[in-house]
């Protein structure tokens, strides 16, 4: 079945001690039919940098993505999660990132991912 595939799939791991910042890869892969527009949204946003939070991948493209983590004080039960929106690029428009479309599309779909600390 066509979809947007994650690398990591589900998890994302950032191990202790969060004193400096730390990175983690995110790569995302089009194995849709047609073009998508994307963009990632996180629980935290505060806490991560992100190289770019919005994007567009032709059929069958890639893009990696480097989430660091800023240094923090961890807390039991802390917890994040990063989700990426996606809808279809319509094939009279060009294949690039575009807030309103994203906005206005009948179908937006999800994929997520959660963040996990090793203490």
């Amino acid at each position: 079945m066509p979809r947007l595939r994650l690398e990591p799939s589900k998890r994302l791991f950032f191990n202790a001690p969060f004193l400096t910042k730390q990175k983690a890869a995110l790569r995302l892969t089009n194995d849709e039919y047609w073009p998508i527009m994307y963009r990632i949204k996180c629980t935290s946003p505060r806490r991560y940098l992100l190289d770019k939070w919005t994007g567009a991948l032709g059929v069958g493209d890639s893009a990696l993505h480097i989430i660091r983590l800023l240094p923090l004080n961890y807390r039991e039960g802390m917890w994040d999660r990063f989700t990426i929106e996606y809808c279809r690029v319509p094939s009279e428009r060009v294949v690039a990132y575009d807030e309103k479309l994203l906005e206005q599309s009948d179908v937006l779909m999800q994929k997520s991912l959660r963040v996990c600390f090793h203490v």
